[in-house]
């Protein structure tokens, strides 16, 4: 059993690695790419560490796996947000978080473990807790952005990495509960289940090409007359009925109004117009909506907020955060800057 053991964990570690560098060779320059073979580190250390006799053997110098496999949940996390968030930026913050967790791990597992067992006992219980956080938080990650998501493929990849790596997350506290309750944490049924889920978090971040979620918009040549009909009837229900203006408006609502099925009408906008999320293409146009009328020196005395609401808006703070994003200043400034090239405008041409 132990050589079948050390089969299945070497296979796994070769597979994570490989799978792992061979996307950083060819799409390295991705933040979502870093982070998944970052994940996948993380597992392997995790096979490679939690293997049976090879603490005690290594010692202290096992300290950079340990603290590699510790902070995986965190990764884990950033990884689901990388990939279901085209927003996504990775910030010190959250490199600081994985610091300190990894961190915390570490100086938990070889500094107080050996000395002040109740202690790291409680601390080691509170980081198992925290694994379980991270997993939710990941799959809450996914799940609010599913329905405007516009990239099919990366809707697939959702459930499936997302259910696999919280197993991986939940494998890994149940294995660590069991090996502090003093049974054996290196079996073969335990190393074999977290192959199976890693397999399941390599294939959806990092086996996925990138240019298979990405899914680059068609060019005008390619498009057939009948989608370029459907996308020439979908602008005019944006730009003169502005069905954009409905606060709730969802992908379904437009399929509906154009006798469309939802994934078609998915694929349309992503294929056809390059959008990768329904709510930010929406957005676009209350934006446009907006800007003009922030500029508009009639509607100078016009709230902000009526503006907003107007455009379609549901309220200020997700309005605040859109346009911010899209324009990088507050929606007053905005208005106080356009004003006032308005004005410098008008003089230059009334003194020409």
């Amino acid at each position: 059993m132990a050589a079948i053991d050390l089969f299945v964990r070497g296979g796994g570690v070769f597979a994570l690695l490989l799978i792992a560098g061979l996307n950083l060779r060819d799409w390295g320059r991705l933040t979502g790419v870093r982070l998944g073979a970052f994940l996948a580190a993380g597992a392997a250390a995790y096979l490679i560490e939690t293997a049976p006799g090879f603490r005690a053997a290594t010692g202290v110098w096992s300290l950079p796996l340990f603290v590699l496999m510790a902070g995986d949940s965190v990764v884990f996390w950033l990884v689901a947000w990388s990939l279901f968030d085209d927003g996504f930026r990775l910030r010190a913050w959250q490199a600081g978080l994985w610091l300190a967790v990894a961190g915390t791990a570490g100086v938990n597992g070889f500094v107080l473990g050996p000395s002040h067992l109740a202690v790291a006992d409680t601390i080691d219980q509170g980081l198992n807790g925290l694994d379980l956080i991270f997993a939710a938080l990941a799959v809450g990650q996914a799940i609010a952005s599913w329905r405007d998501d516009l990239v099919e493929r990366r809707r697939h990849v959702r459930i499936a990495v997302v259910i696999g790596g919280a197993a991986f997350i939940v494998l890994h506290t149940a294995v660590t509960a069991a090996t502090r309750g003093g049974e054996a944490g290196g079996d073969l049924a335990d190393s074999a289940g977290l192959l199976a889920v890693a397999a399941v978090i390599a294939w959806g971040l990092l086996g996925v090409r990138p240019e298979r979620t990405m899914a680059a918009p068609k060019s005008v040549a390619t498009a057939t007359p009948k989608d370029t009909l459907l996308l020439a009837r979908l602008e005019r229900l944006m730009t003169e009925e502005r069905l954009y203006r409905e606060p709730r408006l969802s992908i379904a609502d437009v399929a509906r109004r154009m006798a469309l099925p939802e994934y078609r009408l998915r694929w349309l906008i992503n294929q056809g117009l390059g959008a990768r999320n329904f709510a930010t293409y929406v957005n676009g146009f209350r934006l446009a909506e907006v800007k003009a009328a922030l500029a508009d020196a009639a509607q100078a005395e016009v709230p902000v907020l009526t503006i907003a609401l107007d455009a379609g808006f549901g309220s200020l703070g997700p309005f605040n955060r859109a346009f911010r994003a899209a324009t990088g200043t507050t929606p007053t400034d905005y208005r106080r800057g356009a004003v006032t090239s308005a004005k410098t405008a008008g003089r230059i041409s009334n003194s020409a």
